[in-house]
């Protein structure tokens, strides 16, 4: 397709064609996708940005995280607890492994009387992370979309003080709807770094077990690293939303290491 337009402006016409563009109806997932979750968190988006002052894109991006962080506040609680009592019961299972190394039906019978002993749902710590995904696929895609002005077709007719093209990309002087290669990729890599370093504090790791407490150690290096170098490819929105989850997720983690 094409749109093709004649102006006239102070008594003189002129003559409009875009580029020519395709168009192809979304299917049924497509469909859900779009109104079931990106289509309301990038409302959500937007309404922070118009709260924010000076229609700021970084200020919107803090508040949509806090806002969606605290609304997932108790089942990610809930993971982060089954996470602690599985680290809690590792050693016996460690022992249960070694003891039957060649009995793996032995070893299934003995782990499930533990999990049964201690209370433990192994399923406990996946799920409601499960469930939080598409919720934060969304939020990562309406962030990378930063302030195309495609998007303004989408925003719900009710929230109308906000035009696209009006919104202040800066915060602290850096442009966030382009990338960023030094400051955000080292703030991002390095709260990740501090969060996995919390989130091993529960790991009790068999002394024995070394390619266990290397895996660990890898993992505290390697995934900040990894994390880094996805920040630096991509908008600095994108970046600053991940550090702000990241900052917010060490709290919690805290919390759950001190409690009993």
């Amino acid at each position: 397709y094409f749109i093709q337009a004649d102006l006239r402006i102070k008594d003189k016409t002129y003559s409009i064609k875009s580029n020519p563009f395709s168009y192809q109806a979304r299917g049924f997932f497509g469909k859900i996708w779009l109104n079931v979750f990106y289509k309301p968190v990038y409302n959500l988006f937007m309404f922070m940005v118009s709260v924010s002052p000076g229609l700021n894109l970084g200020y919107g991006i803090i508040l949509l995280t806090l806002l969606i962080r605290m609304a997932l506040y108790r089942t990610n609680q809930k993971a982060l607890t089954a996470q602690k009592k599985m680290a809690k019961i590792q050693p016996k299972l460690n022992k249960i492994r070694e003891q039957y190394k060649n009995n793996q039906a032995k070893i299934a019978e003995e782990t499930l009387k533990i999990w049964q002993q201690e209370k433990v749902n192994p399923m406990s710590g996946i799920l409601p992370i499960l469930t939080q995904f598409p919720v934060l696929i969304a939020i990562f895609y309406v962030v990378q979309a930063g302030l195309n002005p495609d998007m303004q077709i989408l925003i719900y007719e009710f929230i109308t003080n906000i035009q696209i093209s009006e919104i202040n990309p800066l915060l602290f002087g850096i442009d966030l709807t382009e990338r960023n290669l030094y400051l955000i990729p080292l703030l991002v890599a390095s709260l990740q770094f501090i969060q996995i370093h919390l989130s091993q504090a529960n790991m009790k790791t068999d002394k024995k077990n070394e390619t266990q407490a290397q895996m660990q150690k890898t993992m505290a290096t390697v995934m900040p690293a990894i994390i880094a170098v996805f920040a630096a490819s991509l908008p600095a929105g994108v970046g600053i939303y991940w550090a702000v989850s990241t900052l917010f997720g060490i709290g919690q983690q805290l919390i759950v290491n001190k409690s009993k």
